[in-house]
């Protein structure tokens, strides 16, 4: 019996620890993203009530509402500097914000592509805006000047999810492709042809690391795709009847949303399953890995405090 109670106060130890952290209100429609400002002071939510606001995450208030878009808006992503913030629209556009401690100023306004715009990344080198477009086109944005340099074609008419891999040397952009293709694609800097495609219905992805590519798909499945150059075949895990919706990774820990409204949360071998309410349509790590913000359905932003007992 005592060996027993030591097995099970080891086990606690090890666990995750997560607690509901608090609900940010004000949207009126779903919350389609989130993102953390790179120095951590603020939490942007997008919507299709078309707002963009930026939530204090210290004070876990309200800062500001923005309207730079004329429809549903999709996705919010920050350069690294955190001095670029880009938003992205059913209207065909993205917007380019400049901050500037409190101040968020319109410094570019992308044209309108004539196709939604559900999907944004920036290379970590902060030269190239990825844009995935509805027309089966993800645009290459020189991020000097905003204008298109590059264009690469898929076969098919939603771009679902985009990331660079966390490189200078050699940035790989993987994108996540809707119907009809339902597929992953990889492509080498200054190529416009993939040097990988993987048949995978993933609903978002991102880079782990420079090697490591994490996906997940509405089938309930989870893809570790590791050292891709050499052709290896990825690692699936499948969770039965589980629609995931949504990643984020930080460091070792990856979590998923799904349209039933958990949050699988994984941290080395542990996984814990957090009851986040509602259909979770994006997640996001702060800057330190101690808190994911999850975009709802239902137009909440829920916060989730991650820790490791020690």
């Amino acid at each position: 019996m005592k060996y027993k109670s030591l097995l099970i106060l080891f086990f606690i130890l090890m666990m995750t620890v997560v607690a509901q952290d608090g609900v940010l209100r004000g949207h009126i429609e779903p919350v389609n993203g989130v993102a953390f400002s790179p120095d951590g002071r603020w939490l942007i939510s997008v919507s299709d009530d078309l707002s963009v606001r930026v939530w204090d995450v210290d004070a876990r208030t309200l800062y500001k509402e923005l309207y730079p878009h004329r429809s549903f808006v999709r996705r919010v992503v920050f350069n690294l500097a955190g001095d670029r913030m880009v938003t992205t629209s059913w209207d065909g556009t993205a917007n380019v914000f400049r901050v500037q401690g409190e101040t968020f100023t319109t410094e570019a306004r992308i044209p309108n592509f004539g196709s939604p715009v559900d999907a944004a990344a920036f290379s970590l080198d902060q030269t190239r805006l990825a844009l995935g477009v509805g027309d089966g086109t993800i645009r290459l944005m020189d991020t000097a000047t905003w204008q298109e340099v590059s264009l690469l074609v898929v076969d098919g008419l939603h771009i679902r999810a985009l990331d660079f891999s966390p490189s200078f040397d050699t940035p790989i952009l993987a994108a996540a492709v809707g119907f009809p293709a339902l597929q992953l694609y990889l492509w080498e800097p200054d190529t416009d042809t993939p040097f990988a495609m993987l048949d995978f219905s993933a609903t978002d992805l991102a880079f782990l690391d420079e090697t490591t590519l994490i996906a997940v798909s509405d089938m309930g499945e989870i893809l570790r795709w590791q050292d891709w150059q050499d052709e290896d075949e990825p690692t699936i895990t499948t969770y039965e009847d589980v629609w995931f919706t949504s990643l984020a990774v930080y460091d070792d820990q990856i979590a998923a949303g799904t349209l039933d409204g958990e949050i699988y949360l994984w941290q080395d071998e542990t996984l814990t399953v957090i009851d986040g309410g509602d259909p979770i349509n994006d997640l996001a790590f702060s800057v330190d890995g101690t808190l994911l913000a999850a975009g709802t359905d239902a137009g909440t932003v829920r916060l989730i405090a991650v820790d490791r007992a020690d």
